[in-house]
């Protein structure tokens, strides 16, 4: 009898996705994408969510998915959960959030889709927000040093597309940010962690994510030349990177046919920030390609692509690799076999949520200048616009025993000796050329 953890995804299921989660996810895991039909919008699901029974019902939809794909054996049990959604799928994500089970997800991923809509007097709204804070306020307790923080992991990125009629990412982010650093003023940050923490804790979680979304480049062991993305999005891997063509369409205001090369991860990442188990990332001009879209549209694709599936099989295998997994829904124990571990992921309500949570307020977003090239902004809760260099700084070529060094070193803050050395062999380090 073991456990079987669920990735559950919202318009964010990718081939890269699935063919990374099996390559460096030690314990079995199992992506369950949500189908969700109806027109573009997000209203369709919170329907679809709540049709299914909240985020109870979905995982046992996906329990029985497993099982009928023969997943899950007999006697398995659900083990840990994490939450993904691209784009619109945010809303299902979100939706998932707003129900009384909440605090028993494991992760949550949001992958360039956490708006919010405008307040009459052009201030943002917190109400579509307050799923996002309440995890995010749960995530930054999550102190690596103490055995009862009951911590999260939650990692959002964006790019700087610019919708219409409601709130872009780039701005609802820092809200996020600062509600949830505001209300909950953590005792420390990882910052200070990596320095006095004990090396076997899962401490420097940001600077591991750090350096695996700069050593990405393309082509590599797991994009080679030839790989191609969804026929609508036009994307292939040619020597030179990810490339993606831009369509003359609605979306793109109908600007000319136009392809646009992205030669790494890092191609415009300027924007990190990082408070105990919440980390943001943002990609913005310039970058060191310059081949940003103006539209915003292939830089969305590239989000949905490349960096929600990078973003979520790095993060959850240095979170889950070096744990053991665990139940966090004892109500499916008896389902599922269960397991007594299940009062160390209590079900409840996110902090601000439940029926007893009063009305949502408004706040301005905070208005941090997009970082020079070479510098990104990582932030606290002292100064959320605080800079510091990147290091890689460019597009240099990476020195191979350097990298190793660096890359094994991340390995063993991650796990300790033995486990980040698994780690450090799952994850294939050398993935620079």
């Amino acid at each position: 009898m073991g456990a079987v953890d669920f990735v559950i995804t919202f318009f964010a299921s990718r081939p890269l996705l699935s063919r990374l989660l099996a390559s460096r996810l030690v314990n079995p895991v199992y992506e369950y994408q949500c189908v969700v039909d109806g027109p573009t919008g997000t209203t369709k699901y919170d329907a679809y969510v709540q049709k299914q029974g909240g985020l109870a019902g979905i995982i046992k939809q996906a329990a029985y998915s497993a099982k009928q794909k023969g997943l899950m054996r007999p006697g398995d049990r659900v083990g840990r959960v994490a939450l993904m959604g691209f784009s619109e799928g945010n809303a299902g994500v979100r939706a998932c959030l707003r129900g009384n089970v909440a605090t028993a997800v494991d992760a949550v991923f949001s992958i360039d889709g956490m708006h919010s809509m405008f307040n009459p007097n052009g201030s943002i709204s917190l109400e579509m927000l307050m799923p996002w804070i309440g995890f995010a306020r749960l995530a930054v307790r999550d102190v690596p040093n103490d055995a009862q923080s009951n911590g999260k992991l939650f990692c959002c990125t964006h790019s700087m597309i610019s919708p219409t009629g409601y709130a872009p990412v780039r701005e609802c982010a820092p809200i996020v940010w600062d509600q949830a650093l505001d209300a909950e003023k953590p005792r420390e940050m990882e910052s200070d962690l990596c320095a006095a923490g004990p090396r076997e804790n899962v401490a420097c979680t940001d600077r591991a994510l750090d350096y695996l979304m700069d050593a990405v480049r393309f082509p590599n062991d797991d994009l080679p030349i030839g790989v191609r993305g969804f026929k609508e999005n036009r994307t292939q891997i040619t020597q030179d990177g990810f490339v993606t063509v831009r369509p003359k369409a609605a979306e793109t205001n109908f600007a000319d046919e136009m392809p646009f090369v992205f030669p790494s991860l890092n191609d415009g990442l300027v924007i990190r920030r990082h408070a105990n188990g919440l980390h943001i990332y943002g990609w913005a001009y310039e970058t060191p390609s310059n081949q940003k879209d103006s539209t915003g549209n292939r830089d969305h694709i590239f989000q949905a692509e490349i960096v929600g599936p990078y973003m979520v099989a790095s993060a959850l295998g240095m979170r889950w690799n070096v744990q053991t997994a665990m139940s966090g829904l004892g109500a499916f124990g008896g389902a599922f076999g269960g397991g007594d571990e299940f009062d160390r992921q209590p079900q409840d309500f996110l902090p601000g949520m439940g029926p007893d949570a009063g009305a949502a307020g408004s706040v301005p977003p905070i208005d941090c200048p997009v970082p020079p090239p070479g510098w990104y902004t990582v932030g606290n809760q002292f100064d959320p616009c605080w800079q510091e260099r990147a290091v890689p700084p460019g597009m240099g070529e990476r020195v191979p025993s350097e990298a190793d060094d660096r890359l094994l070193n991340a390995a063993l803050l991650v796990g300790g000796a033995a486990a980040g050395w698994a780690v450090a062999r799952r994850f294939r380090w050398r993935v620079g050329r």
